[in-house]
């Protein structure tokens, strides 16, 4: 237990905290139990869980990166179809407690686009086989990214505000469906998460039990050991002794709390771009 506890300070010596364990060297981390072929615990690996604060801070860093491309303008560019066609990007964002972000993704919407009766027959939105051509299309297209003429760019554009108002719709009844799916995908994470840091306190449990009944402090005297030795193991069980009730305390508060986190408490959703796919032949 003593050596999990220093790998885990050596891991988050960045932290500013001051640690006999700050020159060990970094141990490699997993989020399953590590154990060795012969059922002994790795001791070059330390079990970390999604709550841990390191995690917490990687997975911050990585999530602070996202949808900062400019994606909220529209654009045109030339396809390899035979008829013009828009792509309407919408994202969906859902946030938990203190305005966590717990998941985020993209929404498409495409439809044939044309002139013909606009301002009384909005665009129809495709189904997914239509939906499914187009964006292969845009993926081609973007792969060769090539730009039509000023004059039928500033065509397409001219209808970016209605096409917007047309394909709107669909794109709030997908992302909809999009957010009813996410809530549960969400909330069996949070309990499988649940579950695994229940498992891990429990783990922790045994180990220190397991420490505290081979714990005989005379054993020592019979070999001489040195007093600061004998004291050093006495810190050793008082600590162990009140994580012992801190994780007491833990297996009734933490799996709620982890559940909890995964809770969606906000939802948003907003158009961020809308691409215009032209056929070459103009």
């Amino acid at each position: 237990m003593r050596s999990t506890i220093c790998a885990l300070a050596a891991a988050v010596d960045a932290s500013g905290r001051t640690s006999g364990a700050r020159h060990v060297p970094p141990r490699a981390i997993a989020f399953e139990p590590p154990v060795e072929a012969d059922g002994r615990d790795a001791d070059h690996v330390v079990q970390v869980h999604l709550e841990h604060r390191l995690v917490r801070r990687l997975l911050g860093r990585f999530l602070s990166q996202g949808f900062q491309s400019g994606l909220n303008r529209a654009c045109v560019i030339l396809g390899p179809g035979a008829q013009p066609r828009v792509v309407l990007l919408g994202r969906v964002a859902l946030y938990g407690p203190a305005a966590a972000r717990l998941h985020e993704e993209i929404i498409e919407v495409t439809a044939i686009w044309t002139e013909a009766g606009r301002g009384t027959k909005p665009l129809r939105p495709l189904g997914e086989r239509g939906q499914e051509t187009t964006l292969d299309q845009l993926e081609d297209a973007l792969a060769r990214s090539r730009r039509p003429s000023d004059a039928v760019v500033a065509r397409a554009l001219s209808f970016a505000q209605q096409d917007v108002i047309d394909l709107l719709p669909t794109l709030e009844q997908r992302s909809r469906e999009a957010i009813e799916k996410a809530e549960r995908q969400l909330a069996d994470r949070g309990q499988h998460e649940a579950s695994s840091l229940l498992e891990l306190l429990e783990r922790q449990r045994r180990r220190i039990q397991q420490a505290e009944v081979d714990f005989d402090d005379r054993q020592r005297e019979l070999f001489e050991a040195e007093e600061a030795e004998r004291r050093q193991l006495r810190a050793d069980r008082a600590h162990w002794l009140k994580r012992l009730e801190r994780i007491d305390r833990e297996l009734e508060t933490e799996p709620a709390r982890v559940r909890d986190g995964y809770r969606v408490r906000a939802t948003r959703l907003e158009p961020v771009g809308l691409v215009y796919l032209w056929p070459v032949t103009g």
